[in-house]
């Protein structure tokens, strides 16, 4: 089975704000919510940059990036990181993965044992990124925003040596922040799902970025369409950030209704079959038949099917009667 099967990624990204005890909070919220759900795996996702990731002249509130302006100040050293995972660890065993932006967090990521790496679609097109991570012989999942989904085989051609080593995950997703309904291009995952058949151990899983109001529809036709692994942005109900984050609440009922989705897409029911039984037509004898004598012609068929008997799709006229039967009696 690949590692990412079945696996739900709450992804805290910089939501932390910075601040190791926001993470630690964040952290050990996921690691409750995987208790409350044994059924399905759990993972809690980090992100890491290096200490030469931002520029120098860019480091700070004086920044013209907007980006660069907020990794300086929510980034965690990978010192942070590593307390306060270790401390989580110490409560629980929920998988926790990191998002690599540089070479350098790779190699955190190994030296620190985190279940697996996470490429944002941001480092898609980053050769020497994915050579570097899928080095690393962890799982590895994959973002692929906007066209690069159709370009997800030419670019791991590169590196097929290498992924081919690792267990892979390739989530579709769209870089909407929130992403509405009708922009959720769900259509990709059936590509995606067919490329993941023809490469070895591979999945194809969801991140999205809707809003709590679209979760369920979007979900629901990403499971319909093949996705085995799901990721979403997880922030404490208090801290109010923007929409496309689920609370501890929603996050729950985003579960929840996975379940019920799953069981609706995958499950028959008992109930189903005997409905089917009470309408099939069974065999009868049109008149007396004796041992050995033929059945061809003289047998028809009538509801109620009165099984173990055979009834009328699958009768065999051709056969012959194997002990006696008075007219009207049921052919079993």
């Amino acid at each position: 089975m690949n590692a990412f099967t079945n696996t739900f990624v709450l992804e805290i990204a910089n939501n932390h704000l910075g601040s190791p005890m926001r993470a630690l909070r964040l952290l050990r919220e996921c690691a409750k919510i995987a208790k409350e759900f044994p059924d399905l795996r759990i993972a809690a996702k980090l992100q890491a940059r290096g200490p030469n990731y931002v520029h120098p002249d860019h480091r700070g509130s004086h920044s013209s990036s907007e980006y660069a302006r907020k990794v300086s100040e929510r980034q965690l050293t990978f010192g942070e990181i590593d307390n306060v995972v270790r401390a989580v660890r110490q409560e629980s065993q929920m998988p926790i993965g990191i998002t690599a932006f540089d070479e350098e967090s790779c190699d955190f990521a190994r030296q620190a044992n985190f279940d697996f790496l996470k490429i944002a679609s941001s480092s898609f097109w980053e050769n020497r990124l994915l050579r570097k991570a899928f080095s690393m012989h962890m799982p590895v999942s994959l973002s692929v925003a906007g066209d690069a989904a159709l370009m997800v085989n030419d670019v791991l051609q590169d590196v097929r040596p290498l992924a081919n080593a690792s267990d892979l995950c390739i989530n579709h997703c769209v870089s909407m922040y929130p992403t509405p309904l009708h922009k959720c291009n769900l259509w990709k995952l059936r590509f995606l799902a067919g490329m993941a058949e023809r490469n070895h151990k591979t999945i194809v899983g969801y991140s999205s970025h809707t809003e709590y109001s679209a979760t369920f529809r979007s979900h629901a036709m990403a499971l319909a369409m093949g996705a085995e692994s799901f990721e979403r942005h997880f922030a404490l109900e208090e801290d109010k950030l923007p929409g496309y984050n689920l609370n501890q609440y929603q996050i729950r009922g985003w579960l929840d209704a996975h379940m019920n989705a799953r069981a609706a897409i995958e499950q028959s029911h008992p109930l189903e079959l005997e409905y089917v039984a009470k309408h099939l037509r069974g065999a009868y004898a049109k008149e007396p038949i004796r041992v050995g004598e033929s059945l061809k012609g003289r047998v028809y068929y009538a509801i109620p099917y009165q099984g173990p008997g055979h009834f009328g799709a699958d009768f065999d006229e051709g056969l012959t009667a194997w002990k006696d039967f008075d007219a009207d009696a049921p052919i079993i």
